[in-house]
This record gives C-alpha cells, sequence and structure tokens, in this order.
C-alpha cells in the first residue's frame, strides 16, 4: 500500500523509529488520531515491540546444540558426496543457527502474547483512546470550559445523546476538555481529567449496554451497580452502565484508585 493510500499503514513503524519527516510525521499522527483502524495497528506493533524487549534471554542447551553440530556435520558429508559440492560454509551455518534463534524468540512471543492476552472489542478501544490522549496524539476541541458548558457544546457538535460531565476538582482531578470521538464505531462523548502531578483520566460515554463488553472483565458491584474493570499492560478500563449509555474511566492509575474514582463518578448522579 502506498504512502497515497488513505491509511498511511506503511509509515506506522516508521512513526514508531522516529523516521519520519516533521511533516509527513505531523500527517500520520494527525490521522492516527481520527482513524480507530490505524491507531489499533499502531498499538499492536507497539505491543509487539514491548513483547521483544520483555522476552528472556535464550538459554543456551549444549547438548542439543552439540548434536544440532553433528547432524549438521553429516547433513553436510553426504549432501557433498551425493552432489560433488562444497561443505556449507561457516556463514551458512551461521545464518542457520540464527534463524533458529529467532525461531525460538518467536515462540517465546506467542506464549509471551498468549499467556496475558489483550482484551477486545470496546475495552481495548477504550484503552488505545486513553494512551492517544496521554501521547497527545488527539486534541481537545473544547477547553477550559465548566462541566455543564462542555455538555452543551457538544451537544451542539452533534452528539445525539446526553452526557454527563462532572466537576471533579474536589477530588484532586481538573477538567481539561473534551471533544466528539467514535468508539468502536459509536459515537462518543470524550473527556479527559489531570492531576496536579500530571496523570490523566480519560472518560467516555457512549450508547450500549453491558452485554457488549467481552468476557474476561473483574467484576465488583458498589450501592447496586456492577463496574467491569479490564486491564492490558499497566492501563485499566472501567465500565459501567447508566440508562442506555455505558461509561468508561481509563487511567494507568493502580486498579484501586481507578475503581474508586469510577465508584465516585458513577455515584455522583444529578439532584
Amino acid at each position: 500500500m502506498s504512502n497515497d493510500s488513505p491509511h498511511p499503514r506503511n509509515d506506522l513503524q516508521e512513526l514508531l523509529d522516529s523516521r519520519l519527516s516533521d511533516g509527513r510525521r505531523a500527517f500520520v499522527e494527525a490521522h492516527v488520531a481520527s482513524c480507530e483502524s490505524c491507531r489499533r495497528e499502531l498499538s499492536g506493533l507497539r505491543s509487539a515491540r514491548l513483547a521483544l524487549r520483555t522476552l528472556p534471554a535464550a538459554e543456551t542447551n549444549p547438548e542439543f546444540e552439540a548434536k544440532l553440530r553433528a547432524a549438521l556435520d553429516t547433513v553436510d558429508a553426504e549432501f557433498g558426496e551425493r552432489r560433488g559440492r562444497r561443505p556449507l560454509r561457516a556463514r551458512r551455518r551461521a545464518w542457520l543457527f540464527a534463524t533458529m534463534a529467532a525461531a525460538g524468540a518467536a515462540a517465546l512471543l506467542v506464549f509471551w502474547t498468549l499467556r496475558e492476552p489483550s482484551p477486545a472489542g470496546l475495552p481495548d478501544a477504550a484503552i488505545g483512546d486513553f494512551r492517544a490522549v496521554r501521547e497527545g496524539r488527539v486534541r481537545l476541541l473544547h477547553t477550559a470550559l465548566p462541566p455543564a458548558d462542555l455538555e452543551q457544546r457538544l451537544a451542539r457538535d452533534g452528539l445525539h445523546f446526553r452526557v454527563r460531565v462532572l466537576d471533579l476538582s474536589m477530588m484532586g482531578w481538573e477538567l481539561k476538555g473534551g471533544r466528539l470521538s467514535e468508539l468502536s464505531g459509536r459515537q462518543a462523548g470524550l473527556f479527559v481529567y489531570r492531576d496536579a502531578a500530571g496523570r490523566v483520566v480519560v472518560c467516555e460515554m457512549f450508547e450500549g449496554r453491558l452485554l457488549d463488553l467481552p468476557p474476561g472483565a473483574e467484576r465488583f458491584v458498589h450501592d447496586g451497580i456492577s463496574f467491569f474493570a479490564y486491564r492490558a499492560r499497566g492501563v485499566t478500563a472501567v465500565f459501567w452502565s447508566e440508562g442506555d449509555l455505558l461509561c468508561v474511566l481509563v487511567a494507568d492509575l493502580s486498579p484501586e484508585e481507578l475503581q474508586a474514582l469510577a465508584i465516585a463518578k458513577a455515584m455522583r448522579r444529578p439532584g
């Protein structure tokens, strides 16, 4: 796929490696911020890189290596006698061992991925949105507004359901702003809170039911409200239902801290 295609997927790895020109990087980052498909692909590339960095070093098995070398010597000699060719050169033999080492690393990567699978569907999309906000790849269209004003701005932007934007400043979280968003193909209202330490919490509200969530959540109940928590590589997403809407809070806080914040937000219903 060329760089001029609607989805600049060829540039995603270059973006991660910081090999794009300033102009091209700005274009790709703007596209990723508005394209869920490319955002997912970029998240997958980051996950693969993290997995490779955390793979344990391969341990050499001297007995297996000795048997492998003996077998190669036998095949080498037989192949040379039958075909009248030279034995494998040292460079080719080194390449073979390097290939086997790479295969071993790939097997470890598969094992690592299967052992700690990432949540799918809505949780994966919400976690992807949080990372995009935290990394500055999502521009908040409405900032420095009181909660009620932000609700009105989102409605004027075309949000076809009413969201509940809360003032959490008494809990140490300042409302930074929000915008219309899309979560797994569903229109959503997205708003962002930040604390004095610079930590970020992203809240999204969208039409949906708890049955839309995938399995694998940690469920907890407080005051009759059920919460569903998903965690992937240090980021937690907590979902709950408010009428016809689903709400999610996402952050890289401790699970306990985010759960407490979700409970406080869910409990603070307008009077």
